[in-house]
């Protein structure tokens, strides 16, 4: 084993949670970048056609599908950090109300 820093991948074994957050966070990002790219793409495909059709456009159609879902994926993770958030603080006030009736 060297002393300088060195990983020998042959030699030596790197442990990792499957779930760190490192990870979590990384799969997050991808997620997220993939998410938008597609969006990008139906977002300029929208924009040519409205250009085509020289500003005449009605509101039906306006938002595309993939901006629609990556929105509601993301109020969906709002609210249910939200709905944790809001849990942890009714807990904290049950402890704390339990522990000032304890003194």
């Amino acid at each position: 084993m060297r002393a300088q820093g060195h990983f020998d991948s042959s030699a030596t074994r790197c442990l990792q949670l499957a779930d760190n957050p490192e990870s979590v966070d990384r799969q997050l990002r991808a997620t997220t970048l993939a998410q938008l790219k597609a969006e990008n793409l139906a977002l300029v495909a929208r924009i040519a056609v409205l250009e085509k059709r020289a500003g005449i456009a009605t509101a039906e159609g306006l938002v595309p599908k993939e901006s629609w879902d990556r929105l509601g994926t993301e109020v969906g993770r709002l609210e249910k950090t939200l709905s944790d958030k809001e849990k942890m603080a009714v807990r904290l006030k049950e402890v704390s109300r339990s522990s000032s009736e304890a003194s």
